[in-house]
């Protein structure tokens, strides 16, 4: 899923909603991602969806009330994300968020905070970006 977000933008429109719609529930169900690993990489499914389409990503999320969780699981699980493409992934999605129009921004991202919020998240990614070079080019 991640490889076909990435590999081809703006050509599966029409299937965004239904990676989102296998994936969402997953994040939701506690006892699906148990396994080490899998948490992230549904969440990197999500991640790679709001840097394909973040306008219509954050607005699925939004429609489920999904953004809160999705952003604070997203945050919370930022050590788990150890290579260099998980953490560039980030934050560029990151990114492509705050360029959003405001109007175009889900309510809960809308409130006081919630932009400070996104840069603390950001800088987690940025200030671990140095360590997960430094391991790629060792291993």
């Amino acid at each position: 899923m991640e490889t076909t977000l990435l590999n081809l933008p703006g050509q599966v429109d029409n299937y965004l909603f239904q990676v989102l719609d296998v994936i969402r529930p997953r994040l939701e169900d506690e006892e699906e991602y148990k396994k080490p690993g899998y948490k992230v990489f549904l969440l990197e499914v999500i991640i790679n969806a709001i840097y394909y389409n973040p306008s219509v990503t954050l607005q699925y999320l939004a429609h489920y009330n999904f953004v809160p969780k999705f952003m604070a699981m997203w945050f919370d699980e930022a050590e788990h994300f150890l290579r260099v493409h998980d953490k560039t992934l980030s934050i560029l999605a990151l990114m492509k968020i705050v360029q959003l129009p405001w109007e175009s921004l889900p309510v809960t991202l809308q409130q006081d905070g919630a932009l400070s919020y996104l840069m603390k998240g950001m800088m987690k990614f940025f200030e671990s970006l140095p360590g997960a070079i430094k391991r790629s080019l060792h291993s």
